[in-house]
């Protein structure tokens, strides 16, 4: 599971802040650093959110066991999550204008709207289940209360953000 460190990494070249999320083990939250039972998958505030490199080469320990913590990123004016049904997601991202500029989309199933938009605005998206700003999202291979997160439109293939008003015409 090193693989949060690198989801980590790649969220900061793209710009995006991102906070360190504790495992899913044995039916309940674990910070694999030091061990501890934990309350929820977050490990700090929203607030703590970084971009910063060197920050998340601390905060994301690869452990000898080839643990790491899990990514969390963090909404921002410019980093809007927008949550839709799976069924319209998979809709929208096999459209052919969705190829034409894609965006990350990740699945998270213990939410009612579990495929997740990283967009770059919020114009334009009138009545869609938008995150508000300091929101958290997990990103692969974080699991959330025992269900895997997985991309439906993988980070490292999408150049950039897709803006809000291109994803609310292509939701239509």
């Amino acid at each position: 599971m090193s693989g949060g460190l690198q989801t980590a990494l790649d969220c900061v070249e793209r710009g995006w802040p991102v906070i360190p999320g504790s495992l899913w083990l044995d039916n309940g939250y674990v910070d694999p650093v030091f061990g501890r039972e934990r309350d929820a998958l977050a490990l700090c505030p929203e607030d703590m959110a970084t971009t910063d490199e060197d920050l998340v080469r601390r905060w994301w320990p690869v452990l000898p066991s080839r643990l790491t913590r899990s990514v969390l990123a963090v909404t921002q004016p410019n980093l809007v999550g927008v949550g839709v049904e799976l069924e319209r997601a998979e809709r929208a991202v096999a459209h052919e204008s969705f190829a034409e500029c894609p965006t990350p989309v990740v699945v998270i199933p213990t939410l009612p709207n579990p495929a997740v938009f990283l967009v770059s605005s919020s114009r334009g998206l009138i009545g869609e289940d938008v995150f508000p700003i300091g929101a958290t999202i997990p990103l692969p291979p974080a699991v959330a209360e025992d269900q895997q997160t997985r991309w439906l439109s993988p980070m490292v293939e999408c150049e950039s953000l897709m803006a809000g008003e291109q994803l609310a015409l292509l939701l239509r």
